[in-house]
């Protein structure tokens, strides 16, 4: 860029010369000659039409100025292309991960080190999707314009990476051509795979298909399930691996059975079906057996182990392969009058074909370290990389913490203690007051819960805490690069002595009884 300010120096100079660029016919600015050089093609200030030469001041200024515009075009276009970028750490997506990785990072290192490339306009709170699903929350509120969240410390490239270079330290952009970098954070996030499923892209958005895993159809989600009057109403889900948040599939499942129950006054003639790739209703037991209690009081019917692959909406039918261990493979049809989708996923294809990525196509990082396994100086975070975790902003926000210390160690030559542990947790929303918060270790498959209370079980302190609690926590602590998970809370709630742990329980268990004995009458007479 220096090269560049001083050649346009010399081109505005007084006899400055034009050598950088070719030789040109230089004009001294003084002397009522022109400032430019001829140019071809183009007609010379000095051949300007008489009434142009004999106006006023301000007429020969405008027409001066708009001719250094098109030469300094000109110097702009006959520039190098690529001008090299260089930062001490470039992170590849602006998402919650990537995100909370570069406002931390920029405390430590200081103005301009930090860069972020992403070509989205907006940043969105997923995790409030299911939410706008059941119209209980407003699609507005989950938006927000990337550029207003990074500060001018970090620099923010709107573009797209179109390679990975990890050999040469540096990636290719579609605008502005090479980035270095000394260390790389990968944090794409995942994409839909819409045609991995047959008609599904189509059929999308219409004849009772939506989904809730994309911003376009959020709102519809709540319209077509308030045009549900009978029929049967099918939710989907792939692998677990596949998808991002794995509770949101059913999370919507029991938004609308309620709606079509306590509000329409449907629900008897609808038959509701919850189809799964997956073996089971929830990874950990102790979650899975309470949502199948709930299924049962409800009537929900489940089946495991088959996976959607085709969809035609002109039939309104729903083709599933029977997939996981024990299966035989077979397919089976079911017809639907609404079905809420859940499309398989995957990282980008630029991820995909990089060296930085395993056989399945994510990046291949350390589980703990969060290190890629081949380049020290490359990190993953979120649901890009090949950690067995649940796909969710709350392992992100502890996979930021591990990112954060593993790089500032490195580019220190300190000790490297970052360590993600497994943490993760969903929100299990099951009434439009109730939720079961669940928190686990995904590398060992336990409960490792934060409060004083038996989280699997249905909660109206649960579901504050995801409907107004936890949004705030988001755009307020994760997303300014300080909050690292509850693991502090978590420590502080376990030296309560256990009298008043005790009470807690019971005065939670009492006061949800009590509200649920309120809402009963009100909800028999609808």
């Amino acid at each position: 860029m220096a090269a560049v300010t001083k050649y346009v120096s010399n081109f505005l100079s007084r006899g400055g010369a034009l050598a950088p660029l070719g030789v040109v016919t230089q004009v001294r600015h003084g002397g009522g000659g022109p400032i430019l050089p001829p140019h071809k093609g183009r007609a010379h200030p000095a051949d300007a039409p008489s009434w142009a030469q004999t106006a006023g001041a301000p007429i020969r200024q405008g027409l001066k100025n708009y001719y250094i515009y098109n030469e300094l075009k000109d110097v702009a276009e006959a520039l190098p292309k690529e001008v090299p970028f260089a930062h001490k750490v470039l992170i590849v997506g602006g998402g919650c991960g990537g995100m909370a990785v570069a406002r931390n990072l920029a405390r430590k290192f200081g103005e301009g080190r930090i860069a972020i490339i992403d070509p989205a306009e907006h940043h969105y709170y997923q995790p409030a999707w299911t939410l706008v699903g059941a119209g209980q929350y407003n699609m507005a509120d989950t938006r927000y314009k990337i550029s207003h969240m990074v500060p001018k410390k970090i620099k923010l490239y709107k573009a797209a990476v179109t390679e990975f270079v990890p050999d040469e330290n540096h990636v290719l952009t579609d605008k502005f051509g090479k980035i270095k970098y000394d260390f790389l954070v990968v944090a794409t996030g995942i994409k839909i795979d819409w045609d991995e499923v047959k008609g599904l892209k189509e059929a999308m958005g219409r004849d009772g298909v939506t989904t809730n895993y994309s911003p376009n159809f959020c709102e519809l989600t709540h319209k077509m399930i308030r045009g549900v009057k009978k029929g049967t109403a099918i939710f989907t889900m792939p692998p677990a691996n596949r998808i991002k948040c794995p509770g949101a599939p059913q999370k919507i499942m029991y938004l609308a059975e309620e709606i079509w129950r306590t509000e329409m006054g449907v629900r008897d003639n609808v038959n509701i079906k919850f189809i799964t790739a997956n073996p089971g209703q929830f990874a950990v037991k102790k979650y899975a057996d309470s949502l199948n209690k709930i299924c049962d009081e409800r009537g929900l019917e489940r089946t495991y182990k088959s996976n959607l692959i085709a969809i035609d909406p002109d039939k309104r039918e729903a083709t599933f392969k029977r997939v996981g261990e024990g299966s035989d493979g077979s397919t089976f049809t079911e017809r639907y009058s609404f079905i809420h989708v859940s499309p398989p996923m995957s990282p980008p294809d630029v991820v995909k074909k990089s060296p930085l990525a395993n056989e399945a196509g994510f990046v291949d990082v350390h589980p703990t370290t969060m290190i890629h396994t081949k380049y020290a100086n490359v990190f993953g975070i979120g649901d890009c990389t090949s950690v067995p975790t649940s796909k969710t902003a709350a392992a992100a926000a502890v996979e930021a913490y591990a990112v954060c210390e593993n790089v500032f160690g490195a580019s220190t030559a300190h000790t490297l203690h970052g360590h993600y542990d497994g943490y993760a947790s969903c929100p299990l929303v099951v009434s439009k007051n109730q939720c079961i918060m669940a928190e686990f270790n995904a590398f060992t498959g336990e409960p490792w819960e934060t409060f004083p209370i038996d989280q699997g079980k249905p909660s109206y302190l649960m579901h504050f805490m995801k409907k107004y609690v936890l949004p705030v926590i988001y755009w307020e602590a994760m997303m300014r690069g300080i909050w690292h998970g509850p693991g502090l809370f978590r420590e502080a709630f376990a030296w309560l002595p256990p009298f008043l742990t005790a009470k807690k329980v019971q005065w939670v268990m009492k006061d949800s009884q009590e509200r649920a004995r309120e809402q009963a009458p009100a909800a028999a007479s609808a």
